[in-house]
């Protein structure tokens, strides 16, 4: 191998294993990325089902034939 290839085959050498590692970084920091995404999605979805509860109760209460006699009797 003469000089002139050596000279030009270990700048790109160079180049090529930055971009891999350049990559790499990437690839990781998506993968936390979709890490936490998957956490936060986690609890928004238990937090609406908690929500759904407390909105079926609060039907139930609205619903009930003795919300109504008390919500006169508080107008009376």
């Amino acid at each position: 191998m003469n000089i002139a290839m050596l000279a030009l085959l270990i700048p790109t050498i160079a180049i090529v294993a930055g971009m891999i590692v350049k990559l790499s970084d990437i690839r990781q920091s998506h993968r936390e990325l979709s890490a936490q995404q998957d956490k936060t999605v986690s609890a928004l979805r238990a937090e609406i089902a908690e929500l759904k509860g407390r909105i079926e109760v609060l039907e139930t209460l609205v619903t009930d034939e003795g919300f109504e006699v008390k919500r006169d009797i508080n107008r009376a």
